[in-house]
């Protein structure tokens, strides 16, 4: 079985690097998280990491995208791969993201929940007692140990610029987050001092009964607001974009903002992108990034590339 499933996915990788169409090579892999830790499990799915395809100016950045509920990374396969032409190394996690957190706070009496159960899988502390995950198994841990295993392995790829006394230099990361993993990326945010914050669709933060956002959402950022950004949907299926857009008032995340595609370049200075198209699909929520229902062009490019190189420009 699991040699049949490689077989699909090598198959599936070949034609999708096909179907770029571009004459740039990306230098793209996958990573078995056991790989980089033999704790974890060898059934888990696998890591995308990109190098970048030109030499980054200056100081060299790392992505990491973080999915939503449930998501796997090479979902991400064509907003990874921009970023690599952008310049940027990327590193999209498989990590514990099977919790239903809006579901586990709507029922805690806990104003904490929230920041309890994301620090507990950001780092890996145990900060709340319904859900169980380790050290190894933490988004720091997850990256630490798959940047310390590519510099071990990818010598050409220079990983280790990205790790300081066997940690992540945090200093160098820009998170990008869709959805639950837009949650993950603002707790990065408020921890460390990140090169750049991206929420995709998210956060999901939000008290329903109360009609408010999590507290948690208003504590000091360690990476200053002016490094926070939003890609949101005018018409997201999943969270009502109303309350994304109080959680971002919550976050400090400067308020100016641009439609798109109404605004076909998106002017400096803007920290928040809304999308206003495709009312009524049911796919909102998932298009703004998942490579599946992305809305591409006549030359199967996606039509919301325009914004991934707005956030992700230098």
């Amino acid at each position: 079985m699991r040699l049949n499933y490689n077989i699909v996915l090598i198959f599936i990788i070949f034609i999708f690097t096909i179907s770029i169409g571009c004459s740039q090579q990306i230098y793209f892999n996958f990573l078995a998280p056991s790989q980089a830790n033999p704790r974890l499990s060898q059934e888990e799915a696998m890591h995308y990491y990109v190098r970048p395809v030109i030499k980054p100016l200056g100081t060299a950045r790392l992505l990491l995208v973080l999915p939503g509920t449930k998501g796997k990374p090479r979902n991400f396969m064509r907003f990874c791969d921009l970023a690599g032409k952008e310049g940027y190394y990327v590193i999209a996690l498989n990590y514990e993201n099977g919790y239903n957190i809006r579901k586990l706070c709507q029922q805690s009496a806990s104003d904490d929940c929230f920041w309890d159960i994301r620090q507990e899988i950001v780092t890996g502390i145990d900060a709340y007692p319904d859900i169980a995950v380790s050290e190894d198994s933490s988004v720091a841990g997850r990256l630490r140990d798959a940047l310390l295993y590519l510099a071990g392995q990818d010598a050409e790829g220079n990983w280790q610029q990205f790790i300081t006394n066997r940690e992540v230099r945090w200093s160098s990361v820009t998170v990008a987050g869709h959805s639950q993993g837009a949650g993950h990326a603002a707790v990065l945010g408020k921890l460390y001092a990140l090169q750049r914050v991206i929420l995709i669709a998210g956060p999901n933060h939000f008290y329903v009964d109360a009609d408010k956002p999590a507290p948690w959402l208003s504590k000091a950022s360690a990476t200053p607001v002016h490094r926070w950004y939003a890609w949101l949907h005018a018409y997201d299926s999943s969270i009502p974009v109303e309350e994304q857009i109080q959680q971002l008032d919550a976050l400090r995340v400067p308020s100016k903002i641009a439609e798109f595609p109404a605004a076909s370049v998106i002017p400096q200075g803007t920290h928040r992108v809304m999308a206003n198209m495709d009312s009524g699909s049911p796919y909102t929520h998932l298009s703004l990034v998942i490579d599946a229902y992305t809305p591409v062009d006549d030359q199967q490019q996606p039509i919301y590339a325009p914004v991934w190189r707005y956030f992700l420009q230098y």
